[in-house]
């Protein structure tokens, strides 16, 4: 069974910042940046479990990205089938968030 995905507000930000930064710094490489957060909301969509769990807080997952220095910070409500997207952001930024 799909799960719903939902951005809390700090997330949807960051994402949409990061957004606006590369289309900046170059004409599609925004989009490009949305459709690689994209995929990896398409994995864990279908498969919550999927990637690891956050080193010091058991109920966060993160997804580190492949080509973009980001990372993904979620949980999972598994009662509700929602998942939870509680950070977006750079990991050479924010590198012991």
């Amino acid at each position: 069974m799909n799960y719903k995905i939902v951005f809390l507000k700090p997330a949807s930000q960051e994402l949409e910042d990061s957004f606006s930064w590369y289309e900046e710094k170059k004409n599609g490489l925004g989009h490009e940046f949305i459709e690689e957060i994209e995929y990896y909301l398409n994995l864990i969509e279908n498969n919550p479990l999927l990637f690891e769990k956050h080193e010091d807080k058991a109920d966060l997952r993160r997804i580190p990205l492949i080509r973009f220095p980001f990372l993904i910070i979620y949980w999972i409500a598994e009662q509700e089938k929602i998942i939870y997207i509680d950070a977006v952001f750079h990991s050479k930024r924010k590198p012991k968030f």
